[in-house]
């Protein structure tokens, strides 16, 4: 998902989430699972332009990538293309390259 909103006709937000799974909270997570999960966001998600969120959605906690990015709409729009094309390679790099802690079951398409 691709969100964006102009503030103070100066500044454009940008946010980049993607949904990837969910907590499999049947294996029993502890405290130290969680903390070892949120330790993977410093400074950085696996060192991407993303950060790991986890947000409960009905009985299911979701887990996803999310990005914020900032542009000044004085800038170049190649620029800020060039950039947003960037996080999203950076962002599928971090999904499809690395290994997914064992608490985190990914949603598959059949």
């Amino acid at each position: 998902m691709l969100y964006f909103k102009i503030t103070n006709d100066e500044v454009l937000h940008v946010n980049i989430v993607h949904l990837c799974g969910y907590l499999d909270i049947d294996k029993d997570i502890g405290i130290t699972d969680l903390l070892n999960i949120l330790s993977e966001n410093v400074p950085s998600f696996r060192d991407t332009y993303t950060f790991l969120g986890i947000k409960k959605i009905k009985d299911d906690f979701i887990v996803f990538l999310e990005s914020y990015l900032l542009f000044l709409l004085k800038w170049d729009d190649k620029d800020i293309a060039d950039i947003i094309s960037f996080v999203l390679l950076d962002l599928l790099m971090g999904i499809a390259v690395q290994q997914w802690p064992d608490q985190i079951k990914l949603f598959s398409i059949d």
